[in-house]
């Protein structure tokens, strides 16, 4: 039998085996033993955040995707017209000397080189040229400072994350595989919204011609499409508005899916 045991905050693991006929004897034998090998929490071992907060600017040649792997607070500056682009991170010294930026080919990804506990927030300014892909894994809170631009740009939430963007592109999707709270502005030709989570994603000022939806989880989209408006659902909530023309395909097996144009 496997016990497990959270004393004094450090999970232990200890394989005792029972004879049915003692089996009070070695559970007793099994709480000893945990509680003589139990140390502490992890965390308490992490390096506590220290030092004034400043900036550290790191350039590199233009890339297409980040990928965010700190808890922190995320800034694009979109900006055509830059010969290069740059990641700044603003953290304290020590925290800021531990955050690697890695660039493969072109994939940005930042990460710790270490364990952190009781930091400032740290925050992440990406001044781009262009910008196609959006990756986060860790919790983090994201805005544009102005519209982004381009043929595609391409979201994906692994973990919980708040967005709040403009966007001016052929074609937008929005991966949700991580609980997310969004919102988007601007034109999108094609958009494309998959909800594998639970997430909540306004995007009624974002104007579109057509929106595919594929909603799995209980989650809220609201969004307004002039053209075509394709909607696969088991569950959650869809209100859209558009114009009266506007053609809808409804695979719908579970949810609800709300009409606004007549609603005013």
């Amino acid at each position: 039998m496997i016990t497990k045991s959270l004393l004094k905050g450090y999970i232990c693991t200890n394989i005792t085996v029972v004879h049915s006929n003692k089996l009070s004897y070695f559970f007793l034998l099994a709480i000893i033993v945990c509680c003589a090998s139990c140390k502490k929490w992890p965390w308490q071992d992490c390096e506590k955040g220290t030092g004034d907060v400043f900036e550290d600017r790191r350039s590199f040649a233009n890339y297409h995707t980040f990928t965010l792997d700190i808890p922190s607070e995320l800034y694009i500056h979109y900006d055509s017209s830059r010969s290069r682009s740059e990641v700044m991170v603003v953290a304290q010294e020590n925290v800021a000397e531990q955050i690697i930026v890695t660039d493969n080919d072109g994939f940005i990804t930042v990460g710790f080189d270490g364990c952190f506990r009781e930091y400032e927030e740290i925050q992440f300014h990406l001044f781009v040229k262009s910008l196609e892909k959006l990756v986060v894994n860790s919790p983090a809170k994201v805005y544009t400072t102005k519209a982004i631009y381009g043929e595609k740009f391409h979201l994906v939430f692994n973990e919980s994350a708040s967005l709040d963007a403009f966007f001016y592109v052929d074609e937008l999707q929005v991966d949700f595989r991580g609980a997310a709270n969004i919102k988007t502005q601007g034109y999108a030709h094609v958009h494309k919204a998959n909800f594998n989570s639970a997430a909540t994603y306004d995007a009624q000022y974002l104007i579109t011609d057509s929106t595919y939806v594929i909603m799995n989880s209980t989650s809220t989209f609201k969004a307004y499409a002039s053209g075509l408006l394709d909607v696969t659902m088991t569950q959650g909530v869809i209100e859209f508005d558009g114009e009266d023309t506007l053609n809808i395909t409804d695979r719908k097996t579970g949810g609800v899916l709300l009409d606004l144009r007549d609603s005013l």
